[in-house]
């Protein structure tokens, strides 16, 4: 099997312990404050304060959520590979997918078999239904296309971050609904400014934040980060021939996404799913190149798999999201992987 984790990206090189230790931190936890940055760095609160300010700049972070999509009421995630026999212009596609409630994420293919991947999500599966068929409609008679969708059973690792469009329309009650959205704004956003926001005082501003928690509507505060140009984000559908090794297949495949390099700039594998429907999984690998991301996500995968139990696969090189945003951020995917459901108890505000 590939070692992947003997693995060294030179992105993760060009950068300094600190920056990336910044930036873990802040996906683990994007409200830590300051002065517990400060702690853990051994630095002053002012040098913290700097690095920080050159951080957001650099990498172009937004302080998000990961929240429980089934908690506020989102239970139909898909994921839906597109490949055009006519490719329609990038600024059409974007247009046309904002037009809706229902996309969250949508990534042209720089490379590879597939030419867009659309995350979709919906209050109602008569919704996505009625999306679903209005888009394969719009685009199959124009362009000529293979629209291949896949419902997301869980996600193992990472998650993808949701529009507030979508948000809006979830039926939690209306201050709940309020505050999740300015969070998922800015998730990095003061009580003191959080309250100004939704109009209270800041006593009780602190009671809601701490009531939303309490319904585990979040299970993190997180970043996303903006698509380095020297980094390769490969992503790969797969499918598997039924086959009685199939278990043991996957066992093996957990120890390749749980590789990564000590203290990176952002984690390794940023995705991992398990699908019901065209395909059986879904992941995406970051490395160097396309060379080196086909290799160790696309053929070790095969490899690895293709050894045990019979898989199918299509691959893109993922280029900049036309809406949406990629979870790219810095995780520690072993423990995550291990820890399907992570709720935020430990986000709690002391009144």
């Amino acid at each position: 099997m590939i070692d992947i984790g003997a693995v060294e990206c030179a992105f993760n090189r060009r950068y300094s312990i600190v920056t990336r230790r910044i930036l873990r931190m802040l996906s683990e936890n994007s409200r830590i404050t300051l002065t517990e940055m400060a702690r853990e760095l051994d630095l002053s609160r002012r040098s913290v304060a700097k690095r920080l300010k050159r951080i957001e700049q650099e990498f172009g972070i937004s302080y998000t959520i990961n929240m429980s999509k089934t908690r506020v009421g989102l239970n139909n995630p898909h994921l839906t590979l597109v490949k055009f026999k006519r490719r329609p212009s990038n600024a059409f596609l974007a247009d046309l997918f904002r037009k809706s409630y229902i996309p969250q994420l949508v990534v042209p293919v720089r490379r590879g078999s597939y030419d867009f991947l659309i995350y979709s999500n919906s209050t109602s599966f008569r919704d996505y239904a009625n999306w679903d068929r209005d888009m394969r409609s719009e685009l199959m008679h124009k362009y000529g296309m293979k629209w291949e969708q896949s419902q997301i059973a869980f996600t193992r690792l990472g998650h993808i971050p949701v529009r507030n469009e979508i948000l809006q329309r979830t039926r939690i009650p209306d201050r709940d609904k309020k505050m999740l959205m300015l969070l998922n704004a800015n998730s990095r956003i003061s009580l003191k400014e959080l309250a100004r926001r939704m109009g209270m005082n800041y006593k009780t501003c602190i009671y809601q934040f701490n009531e939303l928690l309490q319904k585990k509507y979040v299970k993190k505060f997180t970043i996303a980060m903006n698509m380095p140009e020297s980094a390769s984000f490969m992503s790969l559908f797969a499918k598997y021939v039924p086959s009685e090794s199939h278990s043991r297949a996957s066992s093996y495949s957990r120890l390749l996404f749980t590789k990564d390099e000590q203290n990176p700039l952002m984690s390794r594998y940023i995705l991992k799913m398990s699908l019901v429907g065209a395909y059986d999984s879904f992941a995406i690998g970051v490395f160097d190149s396309f060379n080196d991301s086909y290799k160790y996500v696309v053929q070790a995968y095969k490899k690895l798999m293709g050894s045990l139990a019979p898989t199918e696969v299509e691959y893109g090189e993922l280029g900049k999201p036309l809406l949406g945003m990629l979870p790219i951020s810095s995780s520690d995917i072993s423990k995550e992987y291990a820890s399907i459901k992570r709720y935020s108890k430990g986000y709690l505000v002391k009144k």
